[in-house]
Order: structure tokens, then C-alpha cells, then sequence
């Protein structure tokens, strides 16, 4: 899986992070991931503007 991962995000400079709040509501947010590739982690390279709550979360990567 993680190689596979890292091939899909290789040719994307942003995407969209998206989850959902405490009252249940989709929150999204631009970001750039980051691999890690020693923990086989996705990393986001900036602060994001929001801080996503533990569960599930998406990741988007738009068309450049």
C-alpha cells in the first residue's frame, strides 16, 4: 500500500484534507502532504489552519 501511495502523491503539489468535526460536519482544508517515508506516515508540511479531530479523514489530490 505505501508504495503505491507514494507513486499517487508524487505528481501532486497540494491537496485537500478533509474530515469531520464534533457536530459531524465535513471541514476541508488545502494543504501539502509530506511522506515519511521511515514510518510510512503521510506529514503535512505546514501548520494546517485547522486541527483535524481523531477518526477518519480524506485526502484529495485535485489536477495540477
Amino acid at each position: 500500500m505505501w508504495v503505491e501511495l507514494v507513486r499517487a502523491l508524487g505528481g501532486f503539489p497540494d491537496a485537500v484534507l478533509t474530515w469531520l468535526d464534533d457536530s459531524g460536519c465535513p471541514v476541508a482544508v488545502r494543504c501539502r502532504p509530506g511522506l515519511d517515508h521511515d514510518r510510512q506516515v503521510v506529514k503535512f508540511c505546514e501548520a494546517l489552519p485547522l486541527s483535524p479531530r481523531p477518526g477518519f479523514a480524506s485526502l484529495l489530490c485535485p489536477d495540477p
